[in-house]
């Protein structure tokens, strides 16, 4: 079994650093171009499933994807980004210079325990969802020698990220980094354990691509 992990394309959103959270913008042409390029790199991986998270720019990154391959893609709602709450649209510099709102950016990135949401959830219980998520599409499809691709998130790719990597902290699951628009994670179940053959892998942009933003 072989499990597939990208995050969705560029948006519009992401060149400003705004956080997009729960709420949606909409791919740019490069972001569309990124899955386009992804699509292509993966046309003769053996993939029998799609999951994605029901927000558009995950779910029509999902489509390029998926290409002309005779899949449905299903959506689960655990898969969505992390609920910014107040913050959502706000850029990161917005956030920052708000006295009610610094101190907990500070707390989400340097001491996640102590983070508390405006209106949003925390990533203990991102956490929590996308883990259970991911080992329900797992539980599902291990025993059948099926190849799944999972679009979603940044935020939420950190979080089942390290689910593969167990003994990670929350301080250390948090300042991972944002992993590349449409990059690629590879993941082989042998039955026994999990091993990662290649992550955020990129590969497939193209010469020139300037990447704006996260």
């Amino acid at each position: 079994m072989k499990i597939y992990l990208t995050r969705h394309g560029q948006t519009v959103w992401n060149i400003d650093k705004r956080l997009q959270g729960c709420k949606n913008s909409d791919l740019t042409e490069l972001g569309i171009k990124q899955a386009k390029l992804l699509s292509e790199k993966m046309k003769d991986e053996k993939i029998d499933y799609i999951y994605s998270s029901p927000i558009e720019r995950a779910y029509k990154t999902a489509e390029i994807i998926k290409g002309t391959r005779n899949l449905q893609i299903e959506t689960i709602d655990a898969l969505k980004e992390i609920a910014f709450g107040e913050w959502e649209g706000l850029t990161l510099d917005e956030v920052a210079a708000n006295p009610i709102y610094n101190k907990e950016l500070e707390n989400l990135f340097q001491n996640p325990e102590k983070y508390r949401p405006f209106g949003g959830e925390t990533p203990f219980e991102l956490l929590d969802r996308s883990h259970k998520a991911l080992k329900s599409i797992i539980d599902k499809h291990k025993n059948k020698d099926e190849n799944i691709l999972i679009v979603t998130h940044g935020m939420t790719l950190k979080m089942i990220i390290s689910y593969f990597k167990q003994s990670l902290t929350s301080m250390e699951i948090m300042q991972l980094p944002v992993y590349g628009q449409t990059s690629i994670t590879e993941i082989e179940f042998n039955g026994d354990e999990f091993n990662i053959i290649r992550e955020n892998d990129i590969s497939h942009y193209e010469e020139g691509f300037e990447i704006k933003g996260w």
